[in-house]
């Protein structure tokens, strides 16, 4: 059993953060860099458990697959004692489940916030491949900043293509067991022999099937946010995790569950076969939205995690993106799109827009594409802007706002990131001087290199004349 002091690799335990069934978690100071990590450690009584380190290494791959801002990030994995130890991003706040029961719901801007961050870190999740398989409110951190921050993909599965064979339908147990908590795997029996999880529930050769134990380890996640597909002993797919996040987003906005059952199979009946009570609190378009994400159909169901996310970031935008986030934006993709003789310029001297006419530009290749990626990521924020940006740099590689936008933006991948900083580099020394083309591959040269501040001192320093569109980006 580890304790306060002792030296795992480079990292010195602090103190015990938490305790579940897949381990604890440490605050731990890493001594060669000086930072503080999270350490997961395998409790020591499980700690040659096989199928135990299995998902811990699960985890790992996983977690080191994504790549996105609100899933926290793994540093490294180190042995000690023969034990496979994650060393995470530290995470200083609380859990969304706390959060909601001492604060209860948050503002509905803030609760939109939340969901479209819980949903675009799944969307990146599962362009990878991965289900997360265990989404609760206690696997979701608010940070001290208010941000959002998804835990643990310990039950994470990478998808390899194949339909995995249904299972007969999952009876609830009769033990006591809390709602919202990960069901553990146990092991079961069959004429007294402890059998192995994965076949625990199949029908195995010389076994008979009515001799099974059926207990909690027959499910997957935890059952408040269990899809009725997954009741029925469908395996988790995207659109399951599309009924959980529905779940969660309903607990973010109304402060509670769908759901007052307080037993397994009172639990297994609502999820199933009760209508969720309704969201009158918040705007119509919203709660129609997780409605549809909880559909007990599938087919009826709001199909993949990008649709649910781009439909929660519209409302969201729609009720609360302030003027100045859209008038930049948009006035950009005019004067791209339809090569517009004037630019909008906001002088400091004066309180409202004057009109300044310039000559019109001149048309090139993937400017549409730029346009479109402005208005998308007005709208939608990121993913499709991302895309209409590659469409542009698939026509014109070193087209100069299509490379400095794809590295403003954000949440490309490091390939798309490293080709753009090059192309960026290079049109940087081609564009005007104290243009707005130039300003902008500054700042995003200096974004990736140096940071926000030092992207915002390269857009002053660029010497351009100010307007809507610098300004919103400073």
């Amino acid at each position: 059993m580890p304790v306060a002091g002792d030296l795992i690799g480079p990292y010195r335990l602090v103190s015990e953060l938490g305790k579940g069934a897949m381990g604890e978690v440490w605050r731990a100071r890493d001594e060669r860099l000086d930072r503080y990590v999270a350490l997961k450690v395998l409790p020591a009584e499980l700690a040659r458990d096989l199928e135990r380190r299995a998902r811990v290494l699960r985890e790992a791959r996983a977690a080191a697959a994504i790549r996105h801002p609100n899933v926290v990030t793994l540093f490294d994995i180190v042995e000690h004692h023969g034990d496979d130890i994650l060393v995470m991003e530290l995470v200083e706040g609380r859990t969304l489940s706390e959060t909601l029961r001492k604060d209860g719901a948050p503002t509905l801007e803030v609760g939109l916030r939340w969901i479209e961050g819980i949903a675009d870190a799944l969307v990146a999740a599962h362009a990878r491949g991965i289900l997360h398989r265990d989404i609760k409110a206690a696997n979701i951190m608010v940070t001290a900043e208010g941000g959002i921050k998804v835990l643990d993909f310990g039950l994470a599965k990478l998808r390899d293509g194949t339909a995995p064979a249904a299972k007969a339908p999952v009876a609830a147990p009769d033990r006591h067991f809390a709602l919202d908590e990960t069901m553990p795997s146990e092991p079961k029996t069959v004429r007294g022999k402890v059998m192995p999880d994965h076949v625990a529930l199949d029908a195995t050769a010389g076994a008979d099937p009515s001799s099974y134990q059926t207990q909690a380890g027959s499910l997957i996640g935890t059952p408040l946010y269990m899809s009725p597909e997954q009741i029925d002993g469908s395996p988790p797919d995207e659109r399951s995790e599309v009924f959980s996040v529905g779940v969660l987003a309903h607990e973010i906005l109304a402060g509670k569950p769908p759901y007052t059952a307080t037993s397994m199979s009172a639990l297994f009946k609502q999820i199933k076969d009760d209508t969720p009570p309704t969201l009158d609190q918040v705007p119509a378009s919203i709660a129609t939205t997780i409605t549809k994400a909880l559909e007990k159909n599938p087919a009826e169901r709001i199909p993949t995690m990008a649709a649910l996310r781009d439909a929660i970031a519209l409302d969201r935008r729609r009720l609360f993106a302030p003027r100045a986030r859209r008038w930049p934006l948009a006035v950009a993709a005019l004067v791209l799109a339809g090569g517009a003789g004037a630019a909008v310029l906001w002088p400091r001297s004066s309180p409202d827009p004057v009109t300044v006419a310039e000559p019109a530009p001149t048309a090139v290749p993937g400017d549409d594409y730029v346009a479109r990626a402005l208005q998308e990521y007005d709208v939608f924020y990121n993913d499709k802007a991302l895309s209409s940006l590659r469409a542009a740099i698939a026509v014109a590689p070193e087209h100069p706002l299509a490379n400095a936008y794809l590295l403003l933006f954000g949440g490309a991948s490091d390939s798309d990131r490293a080709a753009a900083v090059l192309a960026a580099q290079h049109a940087r020394r081609q564009a005007p001087e104290h243009s707005k083309t130039r300003a902008l591959l500054e700042a995003a040269s200096a974004l990736i290199e140096h940071g926000a501040s030092a992207a915002r001192t390269a857009l002053t320093a660029a010497g351009a004349p100010p307007d809507r569109e610098l300004a919103f980006w400073t």
